[in-house]
């Protein structure tokens, strides 16, 4: 029932249900640290293509948490039941949703496995700059059409699938763009935890306000893609204006935007290329090992692998 994202903080009894684009990597940092299990060192010496070290956290590696779908099933039913256990989901608005996973995902092309090509996503200029609406408006077209594009990236699945009202017994479901909703959030955890915490604003984006950028078409195309989010949600539709004026990038905006694509693909290699040699590294500590063991026995195979091994990372 859980989507394979679904963490667990066995200390303070708290599973949480993370939902990309709803305040997901603030969140995980937050109950990391109320947990007391976030690993700081590894923050900073994890191969992963993450943006800045705080963008970590999503590696379970860093935010210490239990994997939800790890635990035994007797375990699982228990977290799922007991009253003294918080289970926190957390929505957003569907359309400012979209429109924050399109800008992560597609205009700055934040490092990602999941979507395979980018030749069906071009931008719309006018003049040579990017127009932010029509590009939005085109990329809902696009993934309307042709959903296979981006169904392997979180970012664009359902919120209603992450959490699962009505399946899931929630006592937390953060309302994130309302007021005092999130802070009143950290104000329990912190009690709850025995500490003073606070809430990190990370992966925020170019702060555009959805309203500026969607277009009638988009909103059409976005109820369409999200029907299951605003089906007995809180969430209605909403009214976008067709005489709204164009938010297009100026020049300058619109070199950064490519260069910053740049800078995650290049991210991305890096960060294959690490973990490519990584894992050539644990066979290598595994090969000699086995060969230690057949030559000298024991002692001698620490000795050699450790040798070997210092002289494989200097190179």
């Amino acid at each position: 029932m859980l989507i394979p994202a679904a963490l667990v903080a066995r200390n303070l009894k708290i599973l949480y249900l993370p939902t990309t684009k709803v305040a997901c990597t603030a969140l995980k940092f937050l109950i990391a640290q109320a947990e007391g299990s976030l690993n700081v060192h590894s923050m900073h010496t994890l191969a992963t293509a993450a943006v800045t070290p705080m963008h970590t956290i999503h590696n379970p590696i860093v935010s210490g948490l239990t994997l939800f779908r790890e635990l035994e099933a007797e375990e699982q039913q228990h977290i799922l039941q007991a009253d003294d256990w918080w289970r926190v989901g957390a929505i957003r608005n569907p359309y400012a949703r979209m429109y924050s996973s399109w800008e992560n995902r597609v205009l700055l092309r934040a490092p990602s496995l999941e979507i395979e090509t980018y030749e069906c996503f071009e931008d719309v200029l006018v003049d040579g700059c990017i127009d932010l609406g029509a590009s939005f408006s085109s990329f809902m077209q696009q993934v309307i059409d042709n959903p296979a594009l981006v169904n392997r990236d979180d970012h664009f699945k359902s919120q209603a699938e992450a959490i699962r009202p009505g399946v899931i017994s929630l006592t937390h479901v953060l309302q994130v763009e309302k007021e005092g909703a999130l802070q009143g959030f950290v104000q329990s955890l912190s009690e709850r935890a025995g500490k003073v915490l606070e809430l990190k604003k990370l992966n925020e984006g170019l702060r555009i306000n959805y309203k500026e950028v969607v277009t009638p078409h988009a909103a059409q195309l976005i109820e369409r893609w999200s029907e299951l989010d605003f089906a007995g949600s809180i969430y209605e539709h909403e009214e976008f204006s067709l005489s709204k004026t164009a938010v297009v990038l100026s020049e300058r905006e619109t070199k950064l935007i490519r260069y910053i694509r740049e800078v995650s693909g290049r991210l991305d290699v890096v960060a294959t290329e690490m973990q490519a040699k990584v894992s050539a590294l644990e066979h290598q500590v595994h090969d000699e090992w086995l060969t230690g063991l057949s030559r000298q026995g024991a002692r001698y195979g620490l000795k050699e692998i450790m040798r070997r091994l210092t002289g494989g990372l200097r190179g």
